[in-house]
């Protein structure tokens, strides 16, 4: 009896589901506001896509409902054709027996969300997808097209859904995500730019498949269901991003900035998310010349990626016996000039060609491995032509070297341009730069562990220092060198000032949620020698059976623990290293580090 009333409870559900499903659809055909059946490659606010569906939102408040239609097919980069069933159909959207109406939407892979008036994140799978081991054929079917209560009960109840974990910390956090929504034109009533200046959903599934480190170019395939879901916001700085993982608590606080040097900074103007991967339109300050330059940058980043998931190996060097571990850091930010691939391949600067970006942009994935990506920004071409041709510029690829510009009647004449390049205002552009120099020396406390190459006392440099970038670089330089005689940059480029170079991780900021374990203690750092000529006479007076170690011992002698500590001013540091005493031998102190801020 138990079974049979469970049995008649779901199919109860169901049948509510779909009823509620049947009247969403005749309350939004009834409304008439169908959106456009033109097609359209730039995403927006109201408009989004992935490799199966068109996703729209149309209507004014409170009258505003979701739509999905299938994907147009492309034929060429100038015309297109809609599949046979491509019109746009009624989505149930889980907020509309309230007064909570969608103003915002991204979609991407699996992934769609949307966003409330008041930011919160409704947020479901609308496809699952495969790709068979032995061929790499990829394929999907849909999550809710042939079951309306699917439509319905397809949508997440709570954000953070960790199995196991979730329903517990559910019960006495908020399980909802609310952030502050994007401002859109069916919102007039509420805007959020001081908050949060830009939203995009990603995941990075069985299309994309393939990733391969920079640091380590070893093929690294996806060995878990459901690939990466990640959410990122873009925050008022301009520089910096906060993103969300359904398997991270809420309060977890995941960044990721973007680039900046002694002299540079980059501020963002809008930002696009697919596959893992970012796209930034934006600035780069620099303060020698007091200009700024229009830049499109691209990095690989999500939460697996970055170090922050607690249940998968991470390693600072390659190491042959654990193939699948990631190597950090995953990827670094590329940049993509823009330059114009015209007739016969050659590049031009879009200033000399007459080309001009709007601030809108969009990244779509298109296949198996991290280059498979299509970016788009929406531009206007004054030459050679003497009307204005409206579009996009488009990049197949990531390492394609050349945007090609695709003509598109979409766009509305006059586009307002940013500028390529001008001059700034310190004041005006908020300029704030924390990156630091320091000069001091290092002192060698246990020789045996660094190499008998070296001497006791040596002076050193350590740039790229900030509360910000991710990792800083230590350049030990010759025993008569003089420090206050050299940049680091001199230092970096001319290998005979220097013994060698080495590099300060902090650890992944996942850990700062974990209980305190003793092995840690205080040595949130990593030390990496990255540099070849550390590799022989490796503690090898220290353990005499060094060559009989296997290959992920002998690494880990090329990694220390590190300790960062405030010196006897603010602008001092001292950075003590030491082994791991998880290799089975006793815990040393290897160097000391002393070093004064460069002002």
């Amino acid at each position: 009896s138990f079974f049979r009333f469970v049995l008649v409870l779901s199919m109860g559900s169901g049948i509510s589901n779909s009823f509620l499903a049947s009247q969403y659809e005749k309350k939004a055909r009834k409304s008439g506001c169908v959106p456009s059946e033109l097609p359209f490659a730039m995403k927006s606010n109201t408009r989004a896509y992935n490799q199966s569906y068109d996703f729209a939102i149309e209507g004014k408040p409170p009258n505003v409902f979701l739509w999905y239609r299938h994907r147009f097919l492309p034929v060429s980069p100038q015309s297109s054709r809609p599949n046979p069933s491509s019109s746009w159909k009624p989505l149930f959207y889980r907020g509309h027996k309230s007064d909570s109406y969608p103003c915002f939407l991204s979609a991407d892979g699996c992934n769609l969300i949307v966003l409330d008036q008041r930011g919160s994140v409704a947020y479901r799978k609308v496809i699952a997808e495969s790709r068979d081991a032995d061929t790499f054929k990829y394929a999907w079917h849909e999550l809710f097209e042939s079951d309306s209560a699917v439509q319905v009960s397809g949508w997440n109840k709570t954000w953070f859904s960790l199995p196991v974990v979730a329903p517990l910390v559910n019960l006495f956090e908020d399980p909802d995500l609310r952030l502050p929504c994007p401002a859109t034109g069916n919102s007039g009533k509420i805007t959020f730019e001081e908050l949060v200046a830009a939203v995009a959903i990603s995941h990075r599934g069985d299309l994309v498949f393939q990733m391969d480190s920079e640091s380590s170019p070893i093929p690294i395939y996806l060995d878990f269901l459901g690939g990466t879901t990640t959410l990122y916001a873009l925050l008022p700085t301009m520089r910096t991003f906060r993103y969300f993982d359904p398997y991270a608590p809420l309060e977890s606080r995941l960044f990721v900035h973007l680039p900046e040097t002694q002299n540079t900074i980059f501020t963002a103007v809008t930002f696009g998310a697919s596959g893992g991967t970012l796209l930034v339109l934006g600035y780069c300050l620099d303060s020698r010349t007091k200009q700024k330059e229009l830049q499109v940058l691209t990095r690989l980043w999500d939460a697996d990626l970055s170090g922050n998931t607690p249940y998968r190996s991470y390693a600072y060097l390659p190491d042959e016996d654990s193939p699948k571990k990631y190597v950090l850091p995953f990827s670094s930010w590329k940049q993509h000039p823009l330059l114009l691939q015209v007739e016969g391949g050659k590049l031009i600067p879009f200033s000399e060609a007459g080309a001009g970006v709007t601030g809108k942009l969009t990244i779509a994935t298109t296949g198996m491995g991290n280059d498979a990506k299509d970016l788009f920004l929406e531009g206007v071409l004054t030459r050679p032509s003497e009307n204005p041709k409206l579009g996009y510029f488009k990049k197949t690829g990531l390492s394609q070297k050349g945007w090609q510009f695709v003509e598109s009647a979409q766009g509305e004449a006059p586009m307002q341009t940013l500028p390529l390049s001008a001059a700034y205002d310190e004041v005006k552009e908020g300029w704030k730069n924390e990156v630091f120099e320091y000069r001091g020396t290092l002192e060698i406390t246990n020789r045996s562990l660094i190499g008998g190459d070296l001497q006791t006392s040596l002076p050193v440099l350590m740039t790229g220092t900030s509360p910000r970038t991710e990792h800083s670089t230590l350049i030990i330089l010759h025993r008569n060198e003089d420090p206050s005689s050299i940049t680091a940059e001199e230092a970096v480029l001319k290998p005979e000032l220097r013994h060698r170079c080495l590099e300060l991780f902090q650890a992944p900021s996942c850990f700062e949620f974990l209980p305190k374990v003793p092995f840690l203690d205080d040595y949130t750092f990593s030390l990496v020698i990255r540099d070849e000529l550390m590799a022989p006479n490796l503690v090898q007076s220290f353990i005499p059976d060094f060559e009989s170690l296997s290959a992920s011992e002998k690494l880990a002698h090329r990694q220390w623990r590190a300790k960062v500590e405030k010196g006897p001013t603010d602008d001092d540091v001292i950075i003590t290293a030491k082994t791991d005493v998880s290799l089975g031998i006793a815990e040393v102190v290897v160097a000391q580090f002393e070093l004064h801020k460069v002002q």
